[in-house]
């Protein structure tokens, strides 16, 4: 029996072969944030939470998903060297 996966982003069916998926996981807190809920927060008043969000993702919305958070690392990298 073949299990179908879809993406979480587009809902377009992930092909066994050919169109490979991928995952990423994420802290549930992210979403709280994005939503405006209320979230626990550190001593540095920084959001946080113990459990992990993850989405399964075509390699095209993958691909869109992560250049954004790459660049945002290398930019928050840039801008803390001392």
């Amino acid at each position: 029996m073949m299990i179908r996966r879809y993406c979480d982003a587009c809902m377009k069916e992930i092909l066994p072969e050919g169109t490979m998926g991928q995952t990423f996981s994420y802290l549930c807190h992210i979403d709280d944030v994005l939503d405006g809920k209320d979230c626990y927060i550190d001593h540095d008043g920084n959001s946080i939470s113990c459990r992990a969000e993850t989405k399964e993702l075509c390699i095209y919305c993958y691909n869109r998903a992560m250049i954004e958070a790459v660049k945002k690392f290398r930019e928050l990298k840039e801008n803390n060297v001392n």
